[in-house]
């Protein structure tokens, strides 16, 4: 027979042990939640970030642009940056398609402008680039390609450069609407 005294402290030394190895999984389990709500709270601040980035980024047009419209803000960019309205040629609409994505809800598309300004020199290009960028963040230039025209050398001929530019706008498409 098991004295009693014994049993007693053999019951202590199991409860202890009992307590000691719940404390250490309840640490583990305090820690385990301290870090995953370290990486929720990281995860959330990045989600923010993201979504502020994308509202700054994103430019949706209600309809699409007429054509007459999208020159007019073209020769009002390059009057703005006093390189005159005489430089735009080859102006057409490059394409309209649907963008990719949603079956539910509004659809969008995007519409795409193509356009040569020449002749002009790289830094008024840069200056009428930087003006388009302000002043119509709806049209984004997607192409640029730079051909050389004229020559140096001859002082009959106008140099520089005809950059052909492409730009786009996203719109919603007004028919797609339920």
């Amino acid at each position: 027979m098991i004295r009693p005294s014994y049993f007693i402290a053999l019951l202590l030394a199991a409860m202890l042990l009992a307590g000691a190895l719940a404390t250490g999984r309840l640490r583990s389990a305090e820690s385990d939640a301290e870090t995953a709500i370290a990486q929720l709270r990281a995860a959330q601040a990045d989600a923010h970030e993201v979504f502020a980035l994308r509202a700054q980024s994103e430019r949706i047009g209600a309809a699409k642009r007429a054509p007459e419209d999208v020159l007019a803000r073209i020769n009002a960019a390059l009057r703005d940056t006093a390189l005159g309205t005489g430089r735009v040629s080859n102006y057409r609409e490059h394409s309209d398609t649907e963008l990719p994505g949603r079956t539910d809800g509004p659809r969008y598309r995007r519409q795409s402008i193509q356009f040569t300004l020449s002749p002009i020199e790289l830094p008024d290009l840069g200056r009428f680039l930087d003006h388009w960028r302000t002043s119509e963040p709806l049209w984004t230039p997607t192409n640029l390609e730079l051909t050389r025209v004229g020559s140096q050398r001859s002082r009959n001929t106008q140099s520089g450069y005809a950059a052909t530019i492409t730009i786009a706008a996203t719109y919603v498409d007004i028919g797609s609407t339920p």
